[in-house]
């Protein structure tokens, strides 16, 4: 499998974000276990689940609801240098959001950012490496209020909208709030939507020759990185699952079209790998589910809704499939678990 890993860019800016919250970023350097040494190397990179024992550590000591959301709004312009910088001097909007998303894996590979056409504009939309739980969902809110800030700071517009998938962790009109704009809660996509207009909206510190230099220089951080192992044909399969079913199912046809191949080859190519398309489809909507079951918010209705069932008793029956037991007698179970004292 591959090696998930985040830039030391990356995790400099969550941890200043922090810091401007009242947060103890020196604590959570402690939980990542990152030296001020590291922290000052561009060519670092970490595990993802540091970064993810980080963001634990700073919701407990947080104790509010929206941390991913409020993080996002303390991060200075110039944190995320080269990628910042990328978008301040491209020619537009959409010319800037491109090169975010070609470079993003500079500060992380937990995700990526993919721009699609939707009707009169674009949707730029946040992908996740593999299905998102617990922590993950505020970075999903961190990320893509971070970037609809450097894009408004470069001197672009708000998007038109934001989509969230998954639990909302603010309430809708916090998100307004810190977006800027409407917010479609508990959406098929995670993903930011500009008009065609704002999309080709010109920045007013555009500079030709100063992009074409940082994209050279986002060229060369990219490939003294590590470079991560082959991804198995499976791994892009679950990954076109999760951005494709986060509002229901999804065949094989749609995801062979995603990945630019036939439906024969997909299988066959699964089947090499000793699984199946019908086994990751399984598996990625049995993980959103317990996901979605995890958030006392949600009732199981909601969750029913998420997961492109027609009404609760189809995905009652589904879940009992996937897991053994029914949803109500699962979500019962998660909550005894986390209400339990600890043992000694």
């Amino acid at each position: 499998m591959t090696r998930v890993v985040v830039g030391v860019t990356g995790v400099r800016a969550i941890l200043a974000a922090f810091a401007a919250l009242g947060l103890d970023d020196r604590a959570f350097r402690t939980v990542v276990g990152v030296t001020d040494a590291q922290l000052a190397d561009p060519d670092v990179v970490l595990p993802a689940t540091s970064l993810y024992r980080m963001w634990e550590a700073a919701v407990q000591a947080w104790g509010r609801p929206g941390l991913g959301l409020h993080s996002a709004l303390q991060v200075p312009f110039g944190a995320y240098e080269v990628l910042d910088y990328l978008i301040l001097s491209s020619n537009t909007v959409g010319e800037g959001l491109t090169h975010f998303a070609e470079y993003f894996a500079i500060a992380t590979r937990t995700s990526r950012y993919e721009i699609h056409p939707r009707a009169g504009g674009m949707a730029f939309e946040l992908v996740w490496q593999t299905p998102p739980k617990g922590v993950m969902f505020h970075l999903r809110d961190y990320s893509l209020a971070a970037i609809a800030g450097r894009v408004a700071y470069a001197g672009g517009p708000r998007p038109a909208c934001v989509e969230l998938a998954g639990p909302p962790l603010a309430d809708a009109s916090e998100y307004a709030r810190g977006f800027g704009t409407d917010v479609k809660l508990r959406a098929r996509h995670n993903a930011l939507l500009f008009s065609e207009a704002a999309w080709n909206v010109p920045l007013p510190r555009r500079d030709a020759d100063l992009n074409r230099t940082l994209r050279r220089h986002a060229r060369l951080l990219l490939d003294r990185q590590p470079r991560p192992e082959a991804e198995s044909t499976a791994m892009h399969v679950r990954a076109a699952l999760l951005q494709e079913s986060m509002a229901g199912p999804v065949s094989m046809e749609q995801v062979a079209r995603r990945l630019a191949t036939s439906p024969r080859t997909l299988q066959r190519r699964l089947c090499e790998e000793g699984t199946s398309f019908d086994e990751l489809r399984r598996d990625v909507r049995a993980g959103l589910a317990r996901e979605y079951l995890a958030n006392p918010g949600l009732s199981i209705g909601e969750v029913a809704y998420l997961l492109g069932f027609s009404e609760p008793s189809a995905f009652t029956r589904a879940f009992r499939r996937w897991t053994g037991q029914g949803p109500r007698a699962f979500r019962e179970a998660q909550g005894r678990r986390t209400s339990s004292p600890p043992r000694r």
